[in-house]
């Protein structure tokens, strides 16, 4: 009688370890899957940041180019989401020289835009926004909010960037801009602190 209930637990003991061991198997494989999945989105993004930079050289030789300026701005849009997204995805810090190198990009295509509307006699409404994804819950509204202001209106180009970022170039957006909280709002040449909604974001677009 003892030696069949041992032989029961054995048996049962071993199903329970092979149960383990497929489960672990499983996890493993599909880490590694997410791992790839990730590796493949990153470079991707990297041949995509490449891209721009060249374009956006190629186009600061004329900045008349106005279908090449908005072109590249709705790819710079479209690239700011999927580069997000990422980097939540990632418990490390895989895409932060991406998330700068992003940036950089944006403040190039604003001195663009900003150049283009004075030489070129072009109407861009740049606008700065300052946001941050720590202890700001009105951030997570505010950023759609002005990506509807700009399918409303193409002429609208908004440029997005975190204010905890230790990025010189951003560090000296906001010196120039007296940037204190977030999130805030540049537009044209005046600043707008805390939420803007749709009807305020609208105002002082048709202002510009």
């Amino acid at each position: 009688m003892v030696g069949k209930i041992a032989k029961r637990m054995f048996i049962a003991l071993i199903f329970a370890a092979f149960i383990f061991l497929l489960g672990f198997y499983a996890s493993s494989v599909l880490v590694e899957s997410k791992f790839e999945s990730l590796q493949r989105a990153q470079d991707e993004i990297q041949i995509d940041t490449v891209s721009l930079e060249i374009e956006s050289s190629l186009l600061a030789e004329n900045p008349c180019n106005l279908a090449g300026l908005e072109e590249l701005g709705t790819r710079l849009g479209d690239l700011g989401p999927k580069l997000d997204y990422m980097e939540k995805q990632s418990s490390a810090k895989d895409f932060e020289n991406l998330k700068k190198y992003y940036a950089l990009l944006e403040i190039k295509h604003w001195l663009a835009i900003q150049k283009s509307n004075r030489e070129c006699s072009s109407n861009y409404v740049p606008i700065l926004y300052f946001y941050s994804n720590v202890d700001c819950q009105s951030c997570n509204v505010q950023g759609p909010v002005l990506l509807a202001q700009k399918e409303k209106n193409p002429k609208v180009m908004v440029y997005s960037f975190d204010v905890n970022s230790n990025l010189p170039a951003i560090k000296i957006l906001k010196g120039n801009y007296n940037v204190t909280s977030v999130p805030t709002v540049i537009i044209g040449k005046k600043k707008y602190e805390g939420y803007q909604g749709s009807a305020e974001l609208g105002k002082a677009i048709s202002q510009q």
